[in-house]
């Protein structure tokens, strides 16, 4: 399975292809084995996280997808405001790290 497979489901905007996306993605064929990806942040590696398609992850798939703090992090050194607004107005619990971070960008503005 590929990135691209899983920006396909996300943009059909159907849950169930979705999650069976996912569930082959994270599954390791070595081991046999499922481990949890950072699927979003490979999304936004590859540049194709978008403000829609972020909304309709935070949105629909919380219990498939989860928001990392790496990907925050990137976003904010990124300045990539628009998907910060996103997660920051539909998430209220971050890490210290994160939150030093914050703190961090704001002060050397």
């Amino acid at each position: 399975m590929s990135i691209d497979s899983l920006i396909n489901a996300i943009d059909a905007r159907n849950i169930n292809t979705l999650n069976s996306v996912i569930s082959n993605y994270n599954y390791n064929s070595c081991n046999n084995k499922k481990i949890r990806k950072d699927i979003v942040l490979e999304i936004y590696n590859k540049g194709c996280l978008s403000y829609e398609r972020l909304k309709f992850i935070i949105e629909n798939c919380n219990d498939y997808l989860y928001i990392s703090s790496s990907l925050i992090k990137n976003a904010i050194k990124d300045d990539t405001n628009s998907l910060l607004e996103i997660i920051l107005n539909n998430f209220s619990i971050y890490d210290n790290d994160f939150i030093l971070r914050l703190l961090y960008q704001y002060k050397n503005k």
